[in-house]
């Protein structure tokens, strides 16, 4: 626990309590000690929220940000981060064979990752969803060049039954599709699993996808001599 000063308008000074320091730059992302000095905190008028502006350790970034953070519910003392600002967004970077079979997924993730950057959690699932639609298709097509009407225009969850092999990417990409699904319905099945697990899946089926784009292309290009 940490005490600011933080100031009000045409009031006194007062020593708030904050539960933890922001440990990220919103900036360049980093792990950090944020730095604050005193006198750079401001309370709003109803003691609800409270404006803490720090700086960046980092000899590459330094710059400043503002940490927001809501006053606690009794009987807890201490005031809890709720964000830092601005966020600067960071893009994930896909191996090139998926950003060559699926330009549209990466897309797509980018700009859900980015919704949820901005704590848009309500809506950011629904485009996680949406990207696993072209990177599966896309890689079916791909998989199957000869089938692509056809997968084009099937349900999502018939092309994972009918086009897929078994293997580990039809395991992580069914699973992903369930949770994708939870992310645009009324009614969630998989309550013991959140946005980090659809995630996560999304991820498992990338890397298994590129495992055997890879393996694949290495097969064909290369024989015994």
């Amino acid at each position: 626990m940490v005490n600011v000063i933080a100031h009000r308008r045409k009031a006194e000074p007062t020593t708030i309590a904050l539960e933890e320091l922001p440990d990220k730059c919103p900036r360049c992302h980093r792990a950090i000690d944020a730095l604050h000095r005193d006198g750079d905190a401001f309370l709003s008028e109803n003691w609800l929220t409270l404006d803490v502006i720090f700086r960046c350790p980092s000899e590459n970034c330094g710059r400043i940000f503002v940490a927001t953070y809501t006053k606690p519910s009794y009987p807890f003392p201490s005031y809890k981060l709720d964000l830092c600002i601005p966020q600067v967004f960071q893009g994930k970077v896909f191996h090139a064979s998926i950003l060559e079979m699926s330009a549209s997924f990466v897309k797509i993730y980018s700009q859900a990752l980015k919704a949820e950057s901005l704590q848009l959690n309500e809506i950011c699932g629904a485009g996680f969803r949406r990207s696993l639609e072209f990177l599966i298709k896309d890689y079916l097509i791909r998989c199957m060049p000869e089938k692509e009407n056809e997968i084009k225009s099937a349900a999502l969850g018939v092309c994972i039954n009918n086009y897929f092999p078994d293997s580990n990417v039809k395991s992580c990409a069914a699973r992903a599709v369930w949770l994708g699904n939870d992310e645009t319905h009324f009614i969630r099945k998989y309550t013991e699993h959140d946005l980090s697990d659809l995630k996560m899946l999304i991820e498992l089926t990338v890397h298994w996808m590129v495992s055997e784009i890879v393996t694949r292309d290495y097969v064909a290009s290369l024989s015994k001599s």
